[in-house]
């Protein structure tokens, strides 16, 4: 699927926010964040997103499971990238 998402935030090192549309506003939006905050000697990063417009309830979980696997994919490549990179 391809869109045109609109940069809510993005705040060097701290956290990247953005919206996309279907079509027209409050049909379906979708609010997708990354967030990173030092823990200790490392970095807690934390993903999400949020859903709401008119056709959310008629899109389907089996939509809303895949974006969150897509999520959990990327989760588990980035740790494993983020661990075994020594820069």
């Amino acid at each position: 699927m391809s869109f045109r998402p609109t940069v809510l935030a993005a705040r060097r090192g701290h956290e990247l926010r953005w919206r996309g549309r279907l079509i027209l506003p409050g049909l379906l939006d979708g609010e997708h964040y990354f967030t990173l905050k030092p823990v200790g000697s490392g970095t807690l990063f934390t993903q999400g997103e949020t859903f709401s417009g008119l056709l959310v309830g008629l899109v389907g979980s089996t939509t809303f499971e895949k974006v969150e696997q897509g999520m959990k994919a990327m989760n588990k490549a980035l740790r494993q990238r983020a661990e075994t990179d020594t820069g």
